[in-house]
């Protein structure tokens, strides 16, 4: 699976929240898939997978708190 793949599947589920704060998540958001990207794209090996295991885990805890943030913001809204 390529890493723009990934980027596209977390944004399809990050990408409904927008606005003031929602905007802040957004950027937050795309920080965090840009560095899963970067992460992802530089494994060419099992060895290279093995060694970035903890950053993807990390990265993942941190969209999952992310998401959380998201949840409590609620739906942006309607005139954005």
């Amino acid at each position: 699976m390529s890493a723009r793949w990934i980027v596209l599947c977390l944004a399809a589920l990050l990408l409904p929240a927008c606005g003031d704060s929602h905007e802040a998540a957004m950027e937050d958001s795309m920080d965090l898939m840009e560095q899963m990207a970067e992460v992802v794209e530089d494994i060419k090996t099992s060895d290279e997978a093995k060694a970035a295991a903890d950053k993807i885990k990390e990265i993942a805890e941190e969209l999952e708190e992310l998401g959380k943030r998201m949840e409590e913001l609620g739906d942006p809204p309607k005139d954005l």
